[in-house]
C-alpha cells in the first residue's frame, strides 16, 4: 500500500472531491446492495453450496442436485494446471537483439516475484473460482511497505547473546534484568581468588520491528468491488471508476504507514450484502464483529480504496488519482498512471462489464434435475409406503403408524381384504432417469465436462473399439476449457503487467536474487516498460499425450532440418524443453543445456569430409615421425650423459686408487723417517708420535672404502693426512737444525718424568 499519512483538516475541495466519489458510487456496478447482480452472486454461492432453494414442501424430498459444484470443480483442475504447472507464468518479448537477455532477466525475476514472494496456486485457486461462480472476478496488485511489530521475551541469556541481540537494528529493548549467574560456592571464591568477574545472565523482552518491502497480489471479493458502468469490457484498466472495501483494523492502517484517531468514523454502516450472508455458512456475519473491544486499536473500520477520473488540480483535464480513505477522511490522494486490478471472467459479453459465469450456463439445468429427482425420489417413497382406502371397521392409528410387519386391527367379523384396498401409483422412475440423462448431456454440450473428460465413464472402453473416439471426446471437452483458459490469459496478462510497473516504480535499489539456479543483481528502476509478453502456460488433463506425441514428431523433422539449415540448436532445445514439461518435469534445466545463440555450424559435404580425414592422417603421420626423431635424440643426448657419468665415476675410482698407492708409500716413508729419528736419539728419550700417525692411516682406510658414497669427505681426508706429513716432515728438520732443545723424559713405562735441553739434531 503506499506510504503516507493523514491529510489535514478537508478543504473545500476535498468536500466536492468526496461529493464526486460518492456520486462515482452510485452509478457503479455493485453500488447497490438488493441489485440484480448481488442477487445473481447470492445465488450462485447457494447453489455451489448446494442450499435449498426455498420452495420445499414439509413431508417431500428435499434433495439438491450439485452440477454447480461438480462442474466448476471439474473444470478448475485443467485450469490450475495450465496455469500453475509450469515453472514460469509469463515471458516478456524482447524489442531487439540487443534486448534479448535484459528481457530473459525481467521475465525469470518477475515469475520469481508470482512464485517465491507471492503464493501463485492460492491466487489462482481463489481467482479461478470466483469467476467460475460468480461471473466476474478481480485481483489487485499494490506495493506493501508495511511494518509489524513483534515482541519476543529471553531469559537466561549470556552477554554474547545479549550482544548479538541488541546489534540488530530492528530490535528495541523493552524490559531488561541482570543477575549473577548460579553456581556452586566453591566456583563463585575459586573465581574471585583468580580475580575473575561473575558471569551475567539476562533476562530481556524486545521489540522487533519487522519492514516488508515488495509486490504483494492478492484477490478481491466480487461483492466488495465497485465498477463504473462505462466499461465495456472485461478489462478494468481504462475504467473511470474502481472502488474496492475491506475492513481493516486501526492497527493496521497504522501499519501502512498512515496516522489515523482512534474514534475515526468510517460512515460505513451495515455493509454486509447479499453475497456475504451467502458466504457464511454458519451466519458469523464476521465483517462488521468488532463485539466488546476494550483496546481502540483493534477496531475494524471500513478502509476503501478506489480509482477516479477528476480534475482534482483544476487544470481542466481530468487525471486519474488513486485515493485510500476511511468515511470522509482521505488517508492518500495521488495521481496514478493506471488500476492496479486485474480481471477475469469465464465468458465476456460483447459492450458490457459482467459476464457469464460456468454458474449462469446450467444453473437452469440444476433447478430441472433438482426438481425430477425429487419427484423421483417421492415417487419411490410412494411405491414402498403407499397410501390405502379403509373403511370404519379398522383402526386408524394401526394404519397411520407404517413399519414393517405392523399388526393393523379390524373388527370383528371384518373381512380385510373388503376393508382394506391401496391406492395405485404408476411408478415413473424410470421413465425419470432418462430425462437426468439427457439433462446430464445438455450439460456436457454446454460445459465441455463430459464423462470421458473426467474420467468417470465406466463404459468409456466399450463405445469404441479404439481410443480415438475417446480422445476426440476428451479433446473437444479441452477446447472448451481452453477457451476459458485463453479468456483467463488476457486478465493473468494484465495482472503481470501490473506487477513489472510496480516494481519499476518502487524499486529504487539493486537486489542480489537467485534466478534459474543463478544469483543475479537486479535493478527494476532501470527496466523499460514492456507491453509485449506471452503468457507460459502449462497443459490441459485432456490434449497432454497428444502434445507430447506431436512434440516428439517435431523433433524428429528437427533432425533432418538441422542438416538442411532450417533449424538451430536453440529451436531444438525449446522443443526438449516443452517436451519435458509435457512429461510431468517443471524444470527442464536439470536435463538439458542451453545452447550458445546463434546458428550451429554448417556441416561438411562428403568429399570435404574425405579430404579432411586424409589431412587429419597425413598431420598424424608427420606428428609421428617427428615424435620419433624427437625420442631418438633424447635417446642418444641421455645415452651420452650416462656413458661420461660412467668415464668419470672410473676416472674417480683410478684417482682413489693412486691415491691410496700413495698414502700407503707416504705411510711406509714416514714410518721409517721416525724410525731413524729414534735411532739416532738418546735411549732416555722416546717420540710418540707413531699412535696418532696410525689412527690417521686407519681414518683414510675407512673413508677409502666409502669414496663412492661421500668423495669430499675423500679429498678432505686427504688434504689432513698431507698436511699431517708436511708438519712431521717440517718437525724433523727443525729438530735436525737444532742443537739444545727441550725434550720430555720418560721413564721405562712411559709416563713422562720432565724435561730437559737435548743436544742439538735431537727430534722431539
Amino acid at each position: 500500500m503506499p506510504d503516507g499519512s493523514i491529510r489535514p483538516e478537508n478543504d473545500q475541495r476535498d468536500v466536492e472531491f468526496i461529493a464526486a466519489i460518492r456520486s462515482a458510487e452510485s452509478l457503479a456496478y455493485g453500488s447497490d446492495e438488493e441489485s440484480s447482480l448481488g442477487f445473481e452472486r447470492a445465488r450462485a454461492i447457494d447453489d455451489y453450496l448446494g442450499r435449498p432453494y426455498g420452495n420445499e414442501v414439509e413431508g417431500r424430498s428435499q434433495v439438491v442436485s450439485r452440477d454447480v459444484y461438480d462442474t466448476i470443480e471439474w473444470i478448475k483442475p485443467s485450469l490450475m494446471r495450465i496455469f500453475t504447472g509450469g515453472d514460469d507464468v509469463a515471458q516478456f518479448d524482447p524489442v531487439g537483439p540487443e534486448d534479448e537477455e535484459q528481457a530473459q532477466q525481467e521475465s525469470d525475476y518477475i515469475n520469481h516475484v508470482l512464485l517465491q514472494k507471492n503464493n501463485w496456486f492460492s491466487i489462482c485457486y481463489e481467482w479461478f473460482t470466483d469467476a467460475l461462480m460468480t461471473k466476474n472476478a478481480y485481483a489487485m496488485a499494490y506495493w506493501d511497505n508495511s511494518r509489524q511489530v513483534e515482541k519476543e521475551t529471553y531469559k537466561g541469556i549470556d552477554d554474547n547473546q545479549l550482544t548479538l541481540l541488541t546489534q540488530d537494528e530492528s530490535v528495541e529493548v523493552v524490559e531488561h534484568q541482570q543477575y549473577p549467574m548460579p553456581m556452586p560456592p566453591q566456583i563463585a571464591a575459586q573465581l574471585m581468588a583468580q580475580g575473575q568477574p561473575i558471569p551475567n545472565l539476562h533476562d530481556v523482552s524486545i521489540k522487533r520491528v519487522r519492514e516488508y518491502k515488495g509486490v504483494k497480489v492478492c484477490v478481491l471479493p466480487p461483492e466488495r468491488v465497485m465498477v463504473s458502468e462505462s466499461v465495456t469490457g472485461m478489462s478494468v484498466k481504462d475504467a473511470d471508476f474502481f472502488e474496492y472495501w475491506e475492513m481493516r483494523t486501526i492497527s493496521e492502517i497504522r501499519s501502512m504507514g498512515f496516522e489515523i484517531d482512534d474514534d475515526i468514523n468510517d460512515d460505513a454502516g451495515e455493509i454486509d450484502g447479499q453475497e456475504d450472508q451467502s458466504r457464511d455458512q454458519f451466519n458469523e456475519n464476521w465483517t462488521r464483529r468488532n463485539g466488546d473491544i476494550l483496546e481502540p486499536s483493534s477496531r475494524k473500520v471500513c478502509l476503501r480504496t478506489l480509482w477516479i477520473k477528476y480534475d482534482y488540480d483544476g487544470d481542466g483535464i481530468a487525471e486519474r488519482r488513486m485515493v485510500m480513505k476511511v468515511g470522509t477522511t482521505i488517508l492518500y490522494n495521488e495521481e496514478s498512471t493506471g488500476i492496479q486490478v486485474a480481471c477475469i471472467v469465464p465468458t465476456p459479453l460483447s459492450h458490457r462489464h459482467p459476464g457469464l459465469s460456468v454458474r449462469d450456463m446450467i444453473t437452469d439445468l440444476q433447478l430441472i434435475k433438482t426438481t425430477i429427482w425429487r419427484q423421483t425420489l417421492d415417487n419411490l417413497y410412494l411405491a414402498n409406503n403407499g397410501r390405502y382406502g379403509i373403511s370404519d371397521k379398522v383402526n386408524l392409528d394401526d394404519m397411520l403408524t407404517s413399519r414393517p410387519g405392523g399388526v393393523v386391527r379390524v373388527a370383528n367379523g371384518a373381512i380385510p381384504n373388503q376393508e382394506i384396498f391401496p391406492l395405485v401409483h404408476p411408478f415413473v422412475a424410470g421413465q425419470s432417469l432418462e430425462v437426468l440423462n439427457y439433462t446430464d448431456q445438455i450439460i456436457e454440450h454446454r460445459t465441455g465436462t463430459n464423462q470421458s473428460f473426467t474420467g468417470v465413464d465406466p463404459n468409456a472402453l466399450s463405445k469404441s473399439h479404439s481410443g480415438v473416439a475417446i480422445a476426440q471426446l476428451s479433446s473437444a471437452a479441452a477446447q472448451r476449457v481452453e477457451l476459458i483458459a485463453r479468456v483467463f490469459a488476457e486478465g493473468v496478462k494484465e495482472l503481470v503487467q501490473i506487477v513489472h510497473q510496480l516494481c519499476i516504480e518502487n524499486h529504487h535499489k539493486e537486489a542480489v536474487v537467485k534466478l534459474r539456479n543463478t544469483w543475479v543483481t537486479v535493478n527494476p528502476s532501470e527496466w523499460k516498460t514492456r507491453q509485449d509478453l506471452k503468457i507460459s502456460v502449462g497443459l490441459g488433463s485432456g490434449n497432454k499425450e497428444q502434445l507430447m506425441m506431436n512434440l516428439s514428431n517435431i523433433l524428429k523433422e528437427q533432425k533432418e532440418g538441422l542438416a538442411a539449415g532450417v533449424t538451430e540448436p536453440q529451436k531444438i532445445y525449446n522443443a526438449l524443453t516443452e517436451l519435458t514439461k509435457a512429461a510431468g518435469f517443471p524444470n527442464p534445466e536439470k536435463f538439458w543445456t542451453k545452447p550458445p545463440p546463434g546458428p550451429m555450424p554448417q556441416q561438411p559435404s562428403p568429399e570435404q569430409v574425405k579430404q579432411q580425414t586424409a589431412q587429419n592422417i597425413e598431420a598424424i603421420r608427420t606428428k609421428g615421425e617427428i615424435e620419433r626423431t624427437k625420442i631418438k635424440e633424447d635417446y642418444d643426448l641421455r645415452k651420452s650423459a650416462h656413458d661420461a657419468a660412467v668415464k668419470g665415476q672410473v676416472d674417480t675410482l683410478k684417482i682413489q686408487a693412486n691415491h691410496e698407492e700413495n698414502m700407503t708409500k707416504m705411510a711406509a716413508d714416514y714410518h721409517s723417517d721416525v724410525a731413524k729419528s729414534n735411532a739416532m736419539s738418546k735411549p732416555s728419550v722416546q717420540i710418540d708420535t707413531g699412535q696418532s700417525f696410525n689412527d690417521l692411516v686407519v681414518k683414510i682406510d675407512e673413508t677409502a672404502q666409502r669414496q663412492e658414497q661421500n668423495l669430499a669427505q675423500f679429498a678432505q681426508l686427504i688434504q689432513q693426512a698431507v698436511t699431517a706429513i708436511a708438519q712431521a716432515s717440517q718437525a724433523m728438520a727443525q729438530a735436525a737444525s737444532q742443537e739444545h732443545d727441550e725434550i720430555i723424559v720418560r721413564d721405562k713405562s712411559g709416563r713422562a718424568m720432565g724435561k730437559k735441553r737435548a743436544p742439538a739434531g735431537t727430534l722431539q
